[in-house]
């Protein structure tokens, strides 16, 4: 802006940039990033597209569709390794991908509100789908850190050569200072940072954190115990004279036995192997005191979360749980054709979906239970029992209205007015002479849940007890004979649990509210074009209506039809009348919630006539 002739104003430049005690790093840190681990989850993203991005940046890979794991790059295997030690209090996250050099530095990781792989020249016909969108990860380690070190070695490409003489550089920094000191330092190709903490955390709670928050990564994780693998090391040493190197300092590039950096998370596994064999060997030779000290107090040194889908126990044929007129299971069958009658009584059809979109980034399984009754889709149904005596019963199905309606009393009055036959009647008389009383009879009610089915009873509104998504409801299993599909069906539904994960990190949102189409049970990957939009946190849904409206109509609508499609044909097969709107479930839950309002409201437009 010029400013004009006269004018009784200043034109001043305006720049938001950190001042000389780093304020603006303090707000942005203390403000945006307030989860105790944020810090590890934001290290762990930048490792993942750095070792993507060397893949994107190679001419000779193979980068199609917008689902990063599928990329592949001859003889370079993809990793991200994490070591915590809780004796130093010390974490590293090591990747062995594109790196950095001086110009990488400066340019992106000490600038907030960056992004290195946007402003990278993009060579393929897709963007680059980096997971530090906002750029501004490293800041989250200076809530955590009083001290970070960063050893990283550039690999060249043709569009960004590689600084002559360059082999490597080491960056240090205090968090409580506002410099920063870089030097020469020769290292392997990829970055390692290095936190010493301020304050310590018990081991397992990092590692219990890295399991729960990663599944399904584009590159492989791996975990180590620093103090563990150390101290296996040094017991193989001094207890039993063994030439022993930690595996953890050859990743880190320092001289070992070793020879050379590990390649893979399983050729780093073999080598922590071999440690552990050689110094268990030497125990089970010895007679000493210290015999079996391996397996007590070396165990779990690391694990590996590898790149793989989400597919697990996934069968691709639905299955019918038949119930008996005491709600147990009395059979599980196989959908494999059309039934050959009409389908009586009550059962519960489990239909599996499958959508693996690479071309869109969508990876998602999904199981979605339904309630029928004589051939009918039901929201609930209930089982009315009247105690005749201590073993006849007599059991209805009805449905809520029905009970509404009175239709039980109908059905006890029959039962009074001398219906019973000469059994049951000998049966009441006999139990009156011995002074029995007859018992109070019995009602629940099967209802359809988001998650699954409860059973309760229907007069007691506090009642309710939610049954897990399971295939039984109450009594178990009444014949053994139908334990293999029953258990295949379990162990199914066990590995779908609604959780949610975009780039193989967890989100805080249930995969039912994208397609609430029946008791629904699923787990899901979104990757590249099927990202939600996230806060600058990256741990939230933007909620903004007009963002959740076009992810719904874009992504949401590819599972819903698919769902759609394959319950409907289920359905058929069991020759039982389909609608949409007496599986849509979810209504009463969606109440502040933004996400599921807006997938109720789509589904609304979608099937409109199943909304009358």
């Amino acid at each position: 802006m010029q400013k004009a002739d006269g004018a009784g104003y200043e034109v001043w430049p305006l720049r938001f940039e950190i001042d000389d005690k780093g304020r603006l790093w303090q707000v942005i840190s203390t403000s945006i990033y307030t989860r105790r681990f944020d810090f590890i989850r934001e290290l762990l993203q930048n490792g993942i597209d750095a070792s993507l991005g060397h893949i994107y940046l190679s001419d000779e890979a193979t980068v199609e569709g917008d689902m990063p794991r599928l990329w592949n790059l001859d003889d370079y295997n993809p990793f991200v390794v994490v070591t915590y030690s809780e004796l130093r209090k010390e974490l590293e996250v090591i990747d062995n991908g594109i790196g950095m050099d001086k110009r990488d530095l400066q340019a992106f990781l000490f600038r907030v509100a960056e992004s290195g792989f946007r402003s990278r020249p993009a060579k393929r016909d897709r963007q680059f789908p980096s997971i530090a969108k906002f750029g501004v990860g490293f800041v989250a380690c200076l809530t955590r850190a009083e001290r970070i070190t960063i050893s990283t070695r550039s690999r060249s490409y043709e569009q960004q050569p590689q600084e002559e003489t360059d082999n490597g550089r080491r960056v240090s920094l205090r968090t409580r200072s506002s410099d920063a000191y870089s030097e020469l330092h020769e290292c392997p190709f990829g970055t390692r940072v290095c936190l010493q903490l301020r304050e310590g955390f018990p081991e397992s709670q990092i590692a219990t954190y890295i399991q729960r928050t990663f599944m399904y990564p584009s590159v492989p994780i791996m975990y180590i115990d620093e103090d563990k693998i150390t101290g296996l090391v040094k017991y193989g040493v001094e207890k039993f004279g063994l030439s022993l190197d930690s595996p953890t300092e050859a990743l880190r590039g320092n001289p070992t036995s070793w020879g050379r950096v590990p390649e893979s998370p399983k050729e780093l596994i073999e080598w922590i192997n071999l440690v552990w064999g050689a110094v268990r060997a030497q125990e089970e030779k010895s007679t000493r005191t210290y015999a079996n000290r391996t397996a007590k107090e070396f165990d779990q040194l690391y694990f590996l979360i590898d790149r793989e889908d989400v597919n697990g126990e996934l069968s691709s044929t639905p299955s019918v749980v038949e119930l008996d007129d005491k709600l147990q299971v009395v059979r599980v069958r196989k959908l494999n054709k059309r039934y050959g009658r009409n389908v009586e009584g009550v059962r519960i059809l489990w239909v599996p979906v499958r959508v693996f979109e690479p071309d869109l980034g969508i990876d998602w399984v999904s199981f979605h239970g339904m309630l029928l009754r004589d051939g009918m889709i039901k929201a609930s149904v209930l089982n009315y029992t009247v105690h005749i005596g201590p073993s006849s019963d007599r059991t209805v199905w009805m449905d809520r209205d029905e009970w509404e309606a009175g239709h039980f009393a109908d059905m006890w009055a029959d039962a009074e007015n001398g219906e019973l036959d000469l059994y049951e009647r000998m049966e009441r008389r006999h139990d009156a002479a011995r002074g029995i009383k007859e018992r109070e009879d019995d009602v629940s009610e099967i209802t359809m849940m988001p998650e699954g089915f409860s059973v309760s009873d229907p007069e007691a509104s506090d009642s309710r007890l939610l049954v897990s998504c399971l295939p039984y409801l109450r009594g178990g299993i009444s014949a053994l004979k139908i334990t293999g599909p029953y258990d295949e069906l379990v162990d199914a539904l066990r590995a779908t649990d609604n959780s949610v994960f975009q780039d193989g990190i967890h989100l805080p949102l249930s995969a039912w509210w994208i397609a609430p189409i029946g008791a629904c049970k699923a787990r899901c990957n979104f990757t590249g074009a099927a990202r939600l939009e996230l806060n600058v946190a990256r741990t939230m849904v933007d909620e903004s209506p007009t963002l959740l409206r076009g992810w719904l109509e874009e992504i949401g609508s590819v599972i819903i039809e698919r769902v759609i499609e394959s319950v409907a044909s289920a359905i058929e097969k069991l020759n039982c009348e389909f609608s949409v709107s007496p599986l849509i479930t979810g209504r009463h839950e969606a109440k502040g919630n933004s996400f599921l309002e807006h997938a109720l409201e789509q589904l609304g437009r979608r099937y409109p006539e199943d909304e009358k």
